[in-house]
C-alpha cells in the first residue's frame, strides 16, 4: 500500500481520515470528495508528492497549515464545503494551476492567493465576496475567472493586469461600474456580467472603444460563444443604451431583443453616427453577414420613433412579424438603406417618403393589410426585388413600370383584375407571381403575352 499513488475514496460517508494515510506518501492523486469530512488531520502535508487533490462535497470549515506543504499540487478541488476564509499556506503551492473553492461561504480572499502565479483557472463562485484583493494582478498566467454569484461591487484596477485571461464571469454580483483597466484585457474571448442590474454600462463602453478584437454585447445570457477572435460581452437586461455603447468601434453585433422595455430612441441616438454600416433587425436567428456591418437586434415593436432616421448608415431594417402599422416620415432620411423587410406587419399605408430610398433594391410589404401602393415608388430605380403578396390591393400604380431593374415581382394573394400595361416595361422580370387574385383568363393572357421574348416565369 506505501506504494500508492492513486487513492479514491469518494462517496464513502467518511467524516474522518484514518491516520495510516499519511504513510501513503507516494501518492499523486488523493480523492475524498462526497463525504462527511468535518476536518483534515495535519499529518495529510506528509504527502508531498500530491498532484492532485479533491475534497469537494464534504462539510470542512478550514484547513490545516499542512496544506501548504503540497509543492508539486497542480489541481486543488475544496468546491462545496464551509470555508469562511482561506488558508494562508496555501500561498505556498507554487505550482498550482486549477484551484476550485466555489460553493463556500467566503466573505473576502487573501493577499497571499496572488502568490499562486502559476494558476490558469480560479473559481470563486458562489460565496459572499464584496471585494477583490489586488494582489490578484499577480496571477498573469490565469485564463479562467469565474466569480459569478458574489456580492462584488466593484473590481481593483489591477484585474487589468491578467493578460492571459479569456474567460472573467460576474454573473449575479452587484456591480455599480467597472474599472477603465478592463479594457487592457486583449485575450479576452467572454466576459459575463449578467444580472449586475445597477451596473453602469458606460463603464464598460469606454474601456472597450479601441478594443482590437470583434465585440459581440448580447443581454441574453445564452448567448453563442463565438471564435477566439471575438469577444463576447453578456450585459444585463436594458431599459436604455448610454450614447458611449456607440463609440465601441469594433462592435460586430448588439443583441438586445429580450429588452421588451427598451426605449428604442436610445438605440438611435446611440448609433447616429456609428461610422460602419448598420442591420437593425427584430429577427433573433443565426445569420452570415459581412463583418464590415454591425447588427442590431431589438425587441419586436409596435411603431417606430421619428428618431430611426437617425441611423444615417442604416443599410438594411428587418421588421418581419412586428406589429406596425404605419412608418414615420422621417424614413426618408435613411438614404442607404438597400433592404427594407416590412412583411407580416400591420400596416395600411405607407408615407410618399418612401419614394425617397432610392438605393433600395429588396422592398418587401408582403402580408400587410395595404389597399393601395404610393406612385413613389417609381423613384425606387434600383430595386431588384418587391414583395407585395397578401394585402388587399385592388390596382397597382403604373409607375411600377418605371423600375427596370426589377428582377422578381410577387403580388399575389391579393385582389388585382388588371395590371396597368406599364408593367410590360419590366424587361428583366425573372419570376411574376400573380395567383389567387381577381384576374380573367384574357387578362392572365394579355399579361403573359407582354413577357413572351423574355425569360420570366409565371406562378
Amino acid at each position: 500500500m506505501t506504494n500508492l499513488t492513486l487513492l479514491s475514496l469518494k462517496k464513502n460517508q467518511l467524516s474522518s481520515l484514518t491516520p495510516e494515510i499519511e504513510n501513503l506518501t507516494k501518492l499523486t492523486k488523493l480523492d475524498l470528495s462526497w463525504n462527511q469530512l468535518t476536518k483534515i488531520q495535519p499529518g495529510i502535508g506528509n504527502l508531498t508528492n500530491l498532484i492532485h487533490l479533491d475534497l469537494h462535497v464534504n462539510q470542512l470549515s478550514s484547513l490545516p497549515p499542512e496544506i501548504g506543504n503540497f509543492k508539486n499540487l497542480t489541481i486543488l478541488n475544496l468546491s462545496s464545503n464551509k470555508l469562511t476564509t482561506i488558508q494562508p499556506k496555501i500561498g505556498n503551492l507554487r505550482n498550482l494551476k486549477e484551484l476550485n473553492i466555489s460553493y463556500n461561504e467566503l466573505t473576502k480572499i487573501r493577499p497571499e492567493i496572488g502568490n499562486l502565479r502559476e494558476l490558469t483557472k480560479l473559481d470563486l463562485s458562489w460565496n459572499q465576496l464584496t471585494t477583490i484583493q489586488p494582489e490578484i494582478g499577480n496571477l498573469k498566467n490565469l485564463k479562467e475567472l469565474i466569480l459569478l454569484n458574489n456580492k462584488l461591487t466593484t473590481l481593483p484596477p489591477e484585474i487589468g493586469n491578467l493578460r492571459n485571461l479569456t474567460k472573467l464571469n460576474l454573473l449575479l454580483n452587484e456591480l455599480t461600474t467597472l474599472p477603465p483597466d478592463i479594457g487592457s484585457l486583449t485575450n479576452l474571448t467572454e466576459l459575463n456580467l449578467w444580472y449586475n442590474d445597477s451596473l453602469d454600462i458606460a463603464s464598460i463602453c469606454t474601456p472597450f472603444a479601441d478594443f482590437t478584437k470583434e465585440i459581440i454585447i448580447s443581454t441574453n445570457e445564452y448567448a453563442r460563444s463565438y471564435d477566439n477572435s471575438t469577444l463576447l460581452i453578456i450585459l444585463p437586461v436594458q431599459t436604455s443604451l448610454p450614447p458611449e455603447i456607440g463609440n465601441i468601434r469594433n462592435l460586430k453585433e448588439l443583441n438586445i431583443c429580450y429588452n421588451d422595455s427598451l426605449d428604442i430612441v436610445s438605440v438611435c441616438n446611440a448609433f447616429a453616427n456609428f461610422p460602419k454600416g448598420i442591420i437593425l433587425s427584430t429577427n433573433n436567428y443565426e445569420r452570415d453577414y459581412d463583418n464590415s456591418y454591425l447588427l442590431i437586434i431589438i425587441p419586436k415593436q409596435t411603431t417606430l420613433p421619428p428618431e430611426i432616421g437617425n441611423l444615417r448608415n442604416l443599410t438594411e431594417l428587418e421588421l418581419y412579424g412586428n406589429q406596425l402599422t404605419t412608418l414615420p416620415p422621417e424614413i426618408e432620411n435613411l438614404k442607404k438603406l438597400t433592404k427594407l423587410i416590412l412583411d407580416n406587419n400591420r400596416l395600411t399605408t405607407l408615407p410618399p417618403e418612401i419614394g425617397k430610398l432610392t438605393n433600395l433594391t429588396e422592398l418587401d410589404l408582403s402580408w400587410n393589410q395595404l389597399t393601395t401602393i404610393q406612385p413613389k415608388i417609381g423613384n425606387l430605380r434600383n430595386l431588384t426585388e418587391l414583395k407585395l403578396s397578401g394585402n388587399k390591393l385592388t390596382k397597382l400604380p403604373s409607375e411600377i413600370g418605371k423600375l427596370k431593374k426589377l428582377t422578381k415581382l410577387t403580388f399575389w394573394s391579393n385582389k388585382l383584375n388588371t395590371l396597368p400595361q406599364e408593367i410590360g416595361n419590366l424587361i428583366n422580370l425573372t419570376e411574376l407571381n400573380l395567383r389567387d387574385n381577381n384576374f380573367s383568363e384574357d387578362e392572365i393572357q394579355k399579361i403573359i403575352k407582354w413577357f413572351e421574348e423574355t425569360n420570366c416565369k409565371f406562378n
